[in-house]
This record gives structure tokens, C-alpha cells and sequence, in this order.
């Protein structure tokens, strides 16, 4: 995991990926044991939701830092 931001009160968790890979274990584990409000992988990937983590286009990641994540 590469951020973790806390925005009004609410936790969100970034992962940064330059090539392809579904999700990663840190990010994984912190995802169950903190429950953050969202759980995001920026990459090159389009947009799209997988198992409550939001791939996110690295064009789009200021989306999350907007309005806690409420926005995305």
C-alpha cells in the first residue's frame, strides 16, 4: 500500500500500479483490518470495481482527495 488519506473523518487506501496485477497483500490485509470508506489501486486500468476496490485511472486519482472519496 502506498497512502493511506483521511479525509472528514474517513479512511481511504491507495495503491499505486505501473502494470497489471489485481490486488496486493498489504493492501488486502489493511483493507480487513481497518475497513476504510474506499480502497483504490491507480493504475492504467479503466474504471471499473472489483470485490469493493475501485480501479482507478491515475487521470482520475485528485477524485479521491475531492469531497472524502464521495465523489468517486
Amino acid at each position: 500500500m502506498d497512502f493511506i488519506v483521511e479525509k472528514e473523518g474517513r479512511l481511504i487506501a491507495i495503491e499505486s500500479k505501473s502494470s497489471y496485477q489485481r490486488k496486493t497483500r498489504s493492501l488486502m490485509h489493511f483493507k480487513e483490518k481497518y475497513e476504510p470508506y474506499r480502497t483504490v489501486i491507480a493504475s492504467r486500468e479503466v474504471l471499473k470495481d472489483i470485490g469493493g476496490v475501485l480501479y482507478l485511472p491515475f487521470a482520475f486519482i485528485s477524485s479521491v482527495l475531492d469531497n472524502g472519496g464521495n465523489n468517486i
